[in-house]
């Protein structure tokens, strides 16, 4: 026990009749008088429950059930909390109840902290269980029997004993007895025996519902890991739905760009297709088959261009032909035949005159006409060197005229009456050409006006007329498809006009750029949620096996726990069997002990304090081999019996005093007494006040319906602290 406990405040927030009440009592005498009903009882046994909650809560009985006894009468929980001063430091405790839940837990107030977690408060600071300090520091309204010697004398032997006049030490044996045969009775009756039966039961059951722990388990396990794919597909199943949302959302967002970069790029169309007819005289678009028509016109003004290129160079062939046929000089070329002729018929002169007179010379050798063959020799070789010149002096005139050889020149002369024919025919085709192209460069002249003007009405372009044609229809062309564009852009944008903006902005808020094709995404969606369904089928199947599984067996860690409990109860119920049977010899041998060492010793300080109690008149209370309480005075000694009830009740307080020192010894502790001096005259009253007041270090609560207690304190000049409520 914690030495020197005080109590510094009481706070009672709702127990009984009391509500919110605050009570800083003294260290030392601390006095409540009161008439019935003010409370008095119900602070002395708020402390008792501050430190050990409400006793007898199974009795059906009022006064028996202290939580019914003291149970708020407005329904409110109970609560409240008491300050202790100790060595280890300031402890407050505090306690509520609600309903059947309490709850209870001490705090060292310097530091805040909760300290002594789980223990019961009265045991922590007293050292003793609820009984005890009932029994000893607690006194309550005394019942001391007025009969039979023997009665008295078994209350003493049950403090004694159980700390409770209340309890028959004879009636524990015999309990003590019954419960021992309980467990273990004749045969095989018995607790003990039950619990034996139970266990091998149950052994023979967790064999076999191991087997489907087994089986349990690993559909467990298997739908952990169905449950974990599922959760991870309804995952991706959002993640794919969010991403399907941010289509919806991207398209409300492409949407309104569309209209944001239509109403631009109406403006820009509009300035295009505006730009596009400058081009074109009096700012009118051509009809393109009217350009057409030109580009024909001037299809044929080329094809006319062509011919009058033709034609032009088809009369600059003839004109340069008729100027190279009339450049030939005809009579040089006859005369020059003629030369060549006279050439030819002078080496043939000369040459058959040679050959002959050679040959005359050598017939003149042969018939020996020397002389003439001499002759005719010479004449040979003049002929021969004649010759010789005439073909030296024709190769001279043939290069002279112009040729390489006698055939060339020869050729040439022949050709002079054709050359001179075809000069002739020449002058004549020379004519048709230039007829040919007169009239040409005339039709060209007339196709170039025709296409000037009609383009000049739709273009001031310059340049060639193809590629002013050109130019013209692609400009017109271009024209036409800004303009279309044009139009096509405001009744695209007149459709989207009837949108409603703000909603689109809204619903685009939070979209971005699809990083895949919607077809795509849809298609994962289907598939992850296709074996989500599978695998839900599967885990569904696996589940009502589970449940079969464990509809048919027990788990077996509940049958190993109801086991393990068969076996601690077998292994208490043996204990308890032994202690019972251990329990029976100890009160046996007790009684004898209790008799023979512990009943002197409360005896003999009993007896100093009553003698004071009693003025002298009785020198000793002492109990007897029977534990009856005898009384030793002038007279003798007699039994406790002969006195009257307030010299009885006085020793009986002394009695509870010297237990009380017994049990604590020096060590000091508060004591309540309620309503415990009512069979006390004034004088004894004042004497036990003196025995209860000579130990001023220890902290007393006295409570009474009476003002003699404080009258007595008061004559007595005893310092002590009126409480109020």
């Amino acid at each position: 026990m914690i030495d020197g406990v005080f109590i510094e405040k009481i706070e009672i927030t709702a127990f009984g009749m009391l509500k919110n009440v605050v009570i800083v009592p003294s260290n030392g005498i601390n006095l409540f008088c009161a008439p019935n009903e003010s409370g008095k009882t119900t602070v002395a046994s708020f402390i008792k429950f501050v430190l050990y909650g409400f006793t007898g809560a199974r009795a059906q009985s009022i006064r028996e059930n202290s939580k019914k006894l003291y149970s708020p009468w407005d329904g409110a929980s109970v609560s409240g909390a008491v300050t202790f001063n100790s060595p280890k430091g300031r402890i407050r405790v505090e306690r509520s109840v609600n309903g059947s839940k309490e709850n209870f837990f001490m705090t060292e107030v310097e530091r805040g902290r909760e300290v002594f977690s789980g223990l019961c408060p009265g045991e922590v600071l007293f050292g003793v269980g609820p009984e005890v300090f009932e029994k000893t520091a607690f006194f309550a309204q005394l019942s001391v029997p007025q009969s039979k010697d023997e009665e008295l004398a078994e209350q003493l032997q049950n403090l004694v004993f159980s700390a409770d006049e209340r309890v028959s030490a004879a009636r524990a044996v015999k309990s003590l007895t019954a419960a021992k045969n309980s467990l273990k009775g004749r045969g095989k009756s018995g607790e003990i025996f039950e619990i034996e039966n139970r266990i091998a039961v149950l052994s023979d059951s967790f064999e076999s519902s191991m087997q489907a722990k087994e089986r349990k388990e690993a559909l467990s396990e298997s739908i952990r890991g169905l449950e974990e794919m599922i959760s991870e597909r309804e995952q991706k199943i959002s993640e794919l739905e969010d991403e399907r949302e941010n289509f919806d959302r991207y398209e409300a967002y492409l949407k309104l760009k569309e209209i944001e970069q239509s109403e631009a790029e109406i403006e820009k169309a509009g300035l295009a297709f505006e730009e596009s007819k400058k081009g074109f005289n009096g700012g009118q678009i051509p009809n393109i088959d009217e350009i057409n028509n030109v580009a024909i016109e001037n299809a044929k003004y080329e094809s006319a261009l062509l011919r009058l290129k033709e034609a032009k160079l088809e009369l600059e062939s003839s004109k340069k032909e008729l100027e190279k046929a009339k450049e030939a000089d005809f009579d040089l070329l006859e005369s020059r035949g003629a030369k060549l002729e006279s050439y030819a018929k002078k080496k043939l002169l000369f040459g058959v005159s040679a050959v002959l007179l050679g040959c005359a010379s050598v017939l003149m050798f042969v018939i020996s006409q020397t002389v003439l063959g001499l002759g005719l020799g010479a004449a040979a070789v003049l002929a021969a060197v004649a010759l010789i010149a005439t073909v030296l002096g024709e190769k001279r005139f043939i290069k002279e005229s112009g040729y390489e050889t006698a055939s060339e020149l020869k050729e040439a002369a022949l050709s002079a009456p054709l050359l001179r024919q075809s000069a002739q025919d020449k002058e004549k085709a020379c004519a048709e050409s230039q007829r040919k192209f007169d009239e040409v460069e005339a039709q060209s002249e007339t196709f170039s006006a025709e296409i000037r003007k009609k383009l000049t009405g739709f273009t001031s372009k310059e340049g060639t007329f193809s590629e002013i044609i050109d130019a013209l229809l692609a400009d017109t062309i271009e024209a036409n498809r800004l303009k279309n564009e044009y139009e096509a852009k405001i009744i695209t944008h007149e459709k989207n006009a009837s949108l409603d903006r703000s909603a689109l902005e809204k619903a685009a808020e939070g979209a971005y750029e699809p990083p895949r094709d919607k077809s795509k995404l849809l298609y994962e969606m289907k598939f992850i949620t296709e074996g989500k369904k599978a695998l839900e089928i599967k885990l569904s199947e696996q589940e009502k096996q589970r449940a079969k599984e464990e509809a048919l067996f027990l788990d077996p860690s509940v049958i190993l726990s109801k086991l393990s409990h068969e076996k601690e109860n077998l292994v208490k119920s043996e204990r308890k069997h032994s202690a019972y049977e251990k329990a029976l010899e100890v009160i046996e041998s007790a009684s004898d002990e209790m008799k023979a060492s512990i009943s002197p010793k409360i005896g003999a300080f009993a007896s100093e304090l009553f003698e004071r109690a009693s003025g002298g008149k009785y020198s000793s209370l002492q109990m007897d081999t029977r534990l009856y309480m005898n009384v030793e005075g002038e007279f003798g000694t007699k039994s406790a019996e002969y006195l009257s009830a307030g010299a009885r009740e006085s020793a009986y307080l002394c009695l509870r005093l010297s237990l009380l020192n017994l049990i604590y010894g020096e060590k000091s502790v508060p004591i309540v007494l309620d309503d415990a001096f009512i069979h006390l005259d004034d004088k004894r009253l004042e004497l036990m006040m003196k025995v209860l007041t000579e130990d001023r270090e220890r902290q007393m609560f006295i409570f009474s319906c009476t003002d003699r207690e404080k009258k007595c304190l008061d004559s007595m000049g005893i310092e002590f602290r009126e409480i109020k409520v």
